[in-house]
């Protein structure tokens, strides 16, 4: 794995070549245009086994970029690329990535309870809408895609889904993007309005063009409408919590909801986690994640290299 020590404080970019940004490597490929595929011969370094572009690179191992990858861990991920839609593990500045880094970690030292600050009994997380204990899409995601008249293939799919007797907790990870989303068809509303009952006028004190297209926030809205109404057909508490970077906190989707008895709408940082990981009883996985938050890259912009997490600092 390529974290901000390895990794060159500047790179070369011309109008036809890119620097690979591996510190000591001379190599240059030739310059990614657009929306060009990155995995072509042409844009890998074969010393380091990456496809490079201006902004970022692209590991020929999409493991080299994972931190928890014993034979349990694909074995996992093999069962969930059967539900997941897109397939983005391999890039350095991938949100995929760092979600599976720290959410597995929690699974696997059975902290997840911490993401609410509970102790959670039977915890069971699903990655981007795969559960483990049914070996498909989780059950209650699917009905309220149904309710609501979404495609499967098209359908809601928050990135984390932790599911615990009387809770439910969904999870919308950013990294680099941001929680600006528009439907690809303004005209094609679903049954978002009309579905579980006219459950939009519950959950929701704006209008749905108000948040799904004035505000931009159509992926948060969908969210929380699904989430919401499915936690309240078997009555349990639901959490919608959208983790970013510190420096670009949701600000606006809060004044669109409704205040519901038994739904929260949390904003919380990578860099939160951070100092609450830090403050726990260290192990060697601990340690190991807490060094990968603190030296991340989030890629180069205009040829300078971007920590993830600059406040945490490199070391």
């Amino acid at each position: 794995m390529y974290d901000v020590p390895q990794l060159k404080e500047t790179i070369t970019i011309t109008d036809g070549t890119v620097e690979c940004p591996v510190r000591g490597c001379t190599t240059s490929v030739e310059r990614a245009r657009g929306k060009e595929p990155l995995r072509q011969p042409k844009f890998l370094c074969e010393p380091h086994g990456i496809y490079v572009s201006s902004s970022t690179f692209e590991y020929a191992d999409e493991w080299d970029n994972l931190l928890w990858r014993d034979e349990s861990d694909r074995q996992l991920m093999g069962a969930i690329k059967t539900t997941k839609r897109e397939s983005r593990l391999a890039r350095d500045n991938s949100e995929d990535a760092l979600t599976w880094n720290v959410f597995r970690y929690l699974e696997k030292s059975g902290r997840l309870g911490s993401i609410v600050d509970a102790e959670l009994e039977n915890a069971q997380p699903a990655f981007w809408s795969f559960s483990q204990s049914v070996g498909g899409v989780v059950p209650a995601l699917q009905r309220a895609r149904a309710e609501f008249g979404e495609a499967a293939s098209r359908g809601s799919e928050p990135d984390v889904i932790i599911e615990a007797p009387g809770r439910m907790i969904w999870i919308e990870a950013k990294l680099g993007s941001s929680n600006e989303t528009l439907p690809s068809n303004p005209a094609d509303n679903k049954k978002y309005l009309t579905g579980g009952d006219g459950w939009f006028g519950k959950a929701f004190v704006s209008e749905y063009g108000t948040v799904a297209l004035d505000a931009k926030r159509y992926e948060l809205m969908r969210l929380w409408l699904l989430g919401s109404w499915a936690a309240a057909q078997d009555g349990s508490e639901f959490f919608l919590i959208n983790m970013t970077r510190q420096e670009s906190p949701e600000s606006s989707f809060a004044s669109h909801i409704a205040k519901l008895a038994n739904a929260h709408f949390v904003t919380a940082s990578w860099e939160q986690f951070y100092r609450w990981l830090e403050n726990q009883p260290r192990t060697t996985e601990s340690d190991r994640l807490l060094k990968h938050l603190r030296e991340k890259s989030a890629g180069y912009r205009n040829g300078r290299l971007e920590p993830a997490f600059a406040t945490l600092g490199a070391g």
